[in-house]
């Protein structure tokens, strides 16, 4: 086995979460629980035929969530789902969705805790 790349905090996240998921680009991407620019996690996206790992975007907390947890999955529209523990408005994590084409993500759901549950895994 060949040692690709480590996890070890600001760069490249730090302890990575989850699956990688083959997107439809034929890129992998996945998620860390921490590490980043804010210690809470980022989406990478890792280039097997050019041996690449990009930072994708650092979870910030209330904006886009923070330490997500479980595994991404890509949707008929193209888009990558994910979810994080922490984070959101009412700082119970949030449903996002990633655009590998624009590299942006959109929060669609915070977490509240009452209505529809709180800290997903």
């Amino acid at each position: 086995m060949i040692k690709k790349f480590d996890f070890y905090g600001a760069n490249n996240g730090a302890y990575p979460h989850g699956t990688l998921i083959q997107a439809t680009n034929g890129e992998l991407y996945g998620m860390t629980r921490y590490g980043g620019a804010n210690d809470y996690g980022v989406l990478f996206q890792y280039d097997p035929a050019a041996n690449t790992l990009i930072k994708k975007l650092d979870f910030d907390g209330a904006n886009n969530g923070r330490n997500p947890q479980g595994s991404l999955m890509q949707a008929t529209d193209g888009k990558l789902y994910g979810m994080t523990y922490n984070g959101g408005t009412n700082n119970g994590g949030v449903l996002f969705q990633y655009d590998p084409a624009a590299n942006t993500l959109i929060k669609k759901l915070d977490f509240d805790g009452k209505n529809n549950g709180s800290y997903p895994r």
